[in-house]
């Protein structure tokens, strides 16, 4: 499994063309009490969530993870989205969720 930590994202409103879209940002360690779990319990955690959203997407779309990291998992509640993806590459307009 392929890890890449992001450095930053740029946001733009979803009526301009675009290739991704956060569908959910959520909290693992909301209290900030629980140790940094390793790598594949913090992946499954991720893609548990992940997939419950994923009814509200078109085929057309992936969805990738993205875990927190381990210097923010106090500090940010052990953050995490999920991100929409283009499968084919295109942009889209509006939002790839169903009815939003």
């Amino acid at each position: 499994q392929a890890v890449e930590v992001l450095q930053r994202l740029d946001v733009i409103d979803c009526d301009e063309p675009h290739q991704a879209e956060v569908v959910l940002v959520g909290e693992l360690n909301p209290d900030g009490d629980l140790d940094y779990p390793v790598d594949e319990l913090l992946f499954e955690m991720v893609d548990q969530r992940c997939l419950a959203v994923a009814g509200l997407i078109g085929p057309e779309f992936g969805l990738l993870p993205i875990a927190p990291i381990e210097a923010t998992w106090e500090q940010l509640g052990g953050r995490f989205q999920c991100v929409a993806v283009s499968v084919s590459g295109s942009d889209t307009t509006g939002s790839v969720t169903a009815g939003g």
